[in-house]
């Protein structure tokens, strides 16, 4: 073990004792668990479904599947069965509107689902339902929760010092963080969505992936480029090389913990 995982090691048993049995919970209030500012996330040993959505502010078809996914904020399942993301996709940019959210590497993303042979085409509204190609909204079907065993996933969050493992990890598995944002109003003044006002909630606005030292991940929660009312965590596990997550664990994030 070395220093690094030694001193966060040492940081766990102290965070762990108070924070792990409540996790869940606490990040359904938005509660912070001590005055230094400490978190935590933990998964259940179930799986939970994620469900990534790639639109632009710039497509005239997404605001409709954003709407959708904005009800998700009063489901009573939202973090413990389902968690969606919304990543927003540069490629429309060119119609006249740049998607303040947008990003390269998201659009690289999208595009690598359907390298890897788990998307038909690169879309929007795009949505892939645990690492596949999920056409359902479409036809006006909800998302199912499942019952497998996944293992469990713990991250441990001090400032934006972010640990993280997980029970059934293998050599090369990856960390995935994303921070998410929420309350936005967006109101477009050019391109197929000229005139309208959007509000987006669950907004990508930053990910990274994390590779495994020691059977831990260690990184840092990245500074977002814009604000947001609310802020939410999400961390899921990969194996290298591979966009299908084995688990996944997030919540809103406590009042005043980022200092953003």
């Amino acid at each position: 073990m070395n220093k690094t995982s030694l001193l966060w090691f040492v940081i766990s048993l102290g965070l762990l004792g108070g924070l792990q049995a409540h996790a869940s919970s606490l990040s359904h209030r938005g509660e912070t668990t001590s005055p230094l500012h400490s978190w935590a996330l933990e998964s259940n040993e179930y799986s939970t479904r994620i469900l990534e959505v790639y639109s632009s502010q710039g497509c005239s078809s997404c605001p409709p599947a954003e709407k959708w996914v904005n009800s998700w904020l009063e489901s009573p399942d939202l973090w413990l069965k389902f968690i969606p993301m919304v990543f927003h996709v540069d490629y429309w940019d060119y119609l006249g509107w740049r998607d303040p959210f947008a990003k390269p590497n998201y659009s690289a993303r999208q595009s690598q689902y359907k390298h890897q042979g788990l998307a038909n085409a690169v879309y929007t509204p795009g949505f892939m339902l645990d690492g596949k190609e999920w056409r359902g909204w479409f036809r006006g079907k909800s998302v199912s929760p499942i019952n497998n065993k996944s293992g469990k996933l713990t991250v441990l969050i001090k400032g934006t010092d972010v640990r993280a493992s997980f029970s059934e990890t293998s050599p090369g598995d990856q960390l995935n963080l994303a921070l998410l944002g929420f309350g936005f109003n967006t109101y477009v003044s050019r391109g197929e969505n000229r005139r309208k006002s959007l509000r987006q909630e669950f907004v990508v606005l930053s990910h990274k992936e994390v590779d495994l030292i020691d059977n831990v991940w260690l990184t840092q929660v990245d500074e977002p480029s814009v604000s947001a009312d609310q802020y939410a965590l999400v961390a899921w596990v990969t194996s290298k090389n591979s966009l299908r997550p084995k688990q996944v664990a997030g919540g809103f994030v406590p009042n005043q913990l980022f200092d953003f």
